[in-house]
């Protein structure tokens, strides 16, 4: 008797568990979309550095705290004896702004206003202006603003596909300027500031690096290095912070796009 209760037992904890399982699978985890209303936020620097960090179509909040703080405390602390701390964080691309490679019917119904597969995309992602640009036989070219500072890098993948669409990609920025590299160490920021000049328009010949941490609410200068172009000095006279430093530009400039299959130009912005 006592093995019978066991085992009626045993059947009715298998039954729960298979009902929990079915009732999971019929009612799944719903993923929250993304929450428009944060963006824009107060301070742009530290938006775009939490999108650039995040890789996330919004910024997320926590991090955009964090960078905020972080950064403010860098440069309350050092800025009058290292001004370079000044220099801010931009992405190599436009935020919020996509640009799109049509077909040529496609792109006459743009301009003319009767292209309806991308009215719910619009309307979800907020579009604020739709700039038809040049046309010719075999493509035409459309770009979209949209409202508050969104991750183009993202952002771009939301309207691949669409009818008469070839090629998706973000807007960039041409040349080369001073910028702030950051990367996360798990919850860690490392911020090196890069003051670099000489002929920046074809790329920067010299860079001077200012390399950064925060920890226990005290900002930590760390170290300095200059690398000049081409006479760059030997891998045994680099600071071992540096092969951070390359890590963080590499992700800096990494970036994608979307094109149909046979779209013969595929390799260009991609």
């Amino acid at each position: 008797m006592k093995h019978s209760k066991i085992y009626l037992i045993s059947v009715f904890s298998l039954v729960v568990f298979l009902v929990s399982c079915d009732d999971k699978s019929l009612s799944p985890t719903i993923q929250k979309d993304p929450d428009f209303s944060l963006t824009p936020m107060e301070n742009e620097e530290a938006e775009l550095a939490a999108l650039h960090l995040s890789g996330k179509l919004i910024a997320p909040l926590p991090l955009y705290e964090q960078i905020k703080e972080e950064l403010e405390l860098i440069r309350e602390t050092w800025s009058d004896s290292i001004t370079h701390v000044n220099i801010e964080f931009e992405p190599f691309y436009h935020p919020s702004i996509i640009s799109i490679w049509v077909s040529p019917p496609t792109h006459d119904s743009i301009v003319a206003g009767t292209y309806h597969h991308w009215d719910s995309l619009n309307d979800y992602y907020r579009i604020d202006t739709i700039m038809p640009g040049w046309r010719h036989d075999k493509y035409g070219q459309i770009t979209l603003k949209f409202k508050g500072r969104l991750n183009s890098l993202v952002l771009l993948f939301g309207y691949a596909g669409l009818p008469g669409f070839k090629f998706v990609t973000f807007l960039g920025k041409v040349g080369d300027w001073p910028v702030l590299h950051l990367i996360r160490d798990r919850d860690e920021i490392k911020y090196f500031f890069r003051h670099a000049y000489g002929d920046c328009p074809s790329g920067c010949i010299s860079s001077e690096y200012y390399y950064f941490r925060v920890e226990n609410d005290r900002a930590y200068f760390i170290d300095s290095f200059l690398e000049v172009y081409p006479n760059y000095p030997p891998d045994s006279l680099r600071p071992a912070w540096m092969d951070t430093v390359v890590t963080a530009h590499k992700k800096y400039l990494e970036f994608d796009c979307w094109h149909v299959d046979d779209f013969e130009y595929a390799d260009y912005g991609c």
